[in-house]
């Protein structure tokens, strides 16, 4: 797959997006609510578009084990937001998410129950803030991390770890994800606490044209 490329236009910009996104959030006088205005900067940030798509290659403690694809489908209207549907093809699971006011929220009507958006990917956000959502707890561990996949080196990137608070099993684990602002998710990695197993998934290419 070859990656895009016309989004570097957006790189002279991207600080005054982040910029524009801090003074929107601090002006906001509802958090479950965004402007229009909002919701496309923090779309772009999120690179969520209809058919939008990205690759991933799965290793399991460093041997290649499979790859698999996670596009953008479609979107729906519900009230002010913009609902997106994310399909990941080895499983056909499909979640649905949208922006507001905080960042990058899970929704998941259909799969999960959801009947309220639930906060994923805080956004804006600084080193060491903490926060818990759908029974996880998270951290951002760094809002400027480099890191370098198949797809690419890329830098600014936010870094997220988090485990689930009522992990009763056997081998309980933490992920950590990288989001580079207009990409995506770029890297994630999965530690198992008891057996020290490690799953990484690496992005090897992308395709963010869409609208």
């Amino acid at each position: 797959m070859v990656n895009k490329t016309n989004i570097s236009i957006l790189a002279p910009v991207i600080p005054l997006i982040l910029a524009m996104g801090f003074f929107i959030t601090g002006c906001s006088d509802d958090d479950n609510n965004s402007t229009g205005f909002e919701q496309d900067i923090l779309e772009r940030i999120f690179a969520l578009g209809k058919d939008n798509l990205w690759h991933y290659q799965i290793y399991e403690d460093g041997d290649s084990t499979g790859s698999y694809e996670k596009y953008c489908r479609s979107y729906r209207l519900h009230n002010t937001y913009k609902i997106f549907q994310i399909t990941k093809t080895e499983s056909n699971y499909v979640s649905e998410v949208i922006v507001g006011d905080q960042g990058y929220y899970r929704y998941d009507e259909g799969a999960d129950g959801l009947s309220e958006p639930a906060l994923w990917w805080k956004f804006p956000t600084e080193t060491g803030d903490t926060y818990s959502s759908l029974g996880y707890h998270f951290t951002v561990i760094s809002t400027d991390s480099t890191t370098t996949v198949p797809a690419g080196t890329f830098d600014g990137c936010y870094v997220y770890q988090y485990y689930f608070l009522a992990d009763l099993s056997w081998d309980p684990y933490y992920t950590t994800r990288f989001i580079k602002p207009t990409i995506g998710e770029v890297y994630s990695k999965v530690d198992y606490i008891v057996s020290s197993r490690i799953v990484e998934h690496k992005l090897i290419g992308y395709d963010i044209s869409g609208d």
